[in-house]
């Protein structure tokens, strides 16, 4: 009777964890998935080097991709319903494998994430500074390491903060993500801005301009820098 009553080893490490039930929610864990994924960046930068690979047959590839994050997606899925867990892929890879292996997953991922901010944000001072000298003939150089000394404090301070904070700034920058993306669409549509196949002169590929003057790698560049530092 009292082996019955008491709780599993299982148990008491749920009831002893410092992580808050339900801190994210559904609407904060989606936007987290669409966020890393980066749609704005990939949309307007990797398509004109997916087409000049696959050129007419681009759109079969498209359909092929998607049936393979499907796949990946649909294991998730499955991974997530019987193990669910914060671990993540450690999680699964140490219950499916082994334990080491699991170790070793939670590890590489680890050294992974982190050191995506600086270069993203090296490279979003970058783009910035070159749209501004192009279309305003405003120099600055210094603008990319800039970019770094002041957006890896500011996420680090947002993650000390807390889960929810983060959560909440994912919201409002991956809707502004997808609002840029659908007003750049519109104006492509209408025939206002034409992304693909842009002009070159002397070699050099000239950006296409967007709302305002602004350019659509720009505009694409500043939404998705801010939600991948997240």
């Amino acid at each position: 009777m009292s082996d019955t009553m008491r709780p599993s080893s299982r148990e008491r490490e749920i009831e002893g964890t410092d992580l808050q039930r339900g801190a994210i929610g559904l609407l904060g864990a989606t936007m987290q998935n669409i966020t890393h994924i980066a749609p704005a960046i990939a949309a307007l930068f990797f398509t004109e080097f997916v087409v000049s690979l696959a050129g007419v047959t681009a759109p079969l590839a498209y359909l092929l991709g998607v049936i393979v994050v499907l796949m990946l997606g649909s294991t998730l899925v499955q991974l997530s319903k019987h193990m669910p867990s914060a671990g993540g892929y450690y999680t699964y890879v140490s219950r499916a494998l082994h334990p080491r292996v699991g170790f070793l997953t939670s590890w590489m991922y680890v050294l992974y994430a982190p050191l995506c901010g600086g270069p993203i944000y090296a490279y979003f001072g970058f783009i910035v500074s070159q749209e501004l000298k192009t279309n305003y003939q405003i120099s600055v150089p210094w603008l990319w390491w800039a970019c770094v000394l002041v957006g890896a404090p500011l996420i680090a301070f947002l993650q000390h903060r807390g889960i929810k904070i983060s959560a909440r700034a994912m919201l409002i920058l991956g809707g502004l993500e997808m609002l840029i993306v659908l007003v750049l669409a519109l104006v492509a549509s209408c025939g206002g801005a034409q992304i693909a196949n842009p002009p070159t002169t002397a070699g050099r590929m000239v950006t296409p301009p967007g709302p305002k003057g602004q350019s659509p790698a720009w505009l694409a560049a500043v939404a998705n820098d801010k939600l991948r530092q997240l």
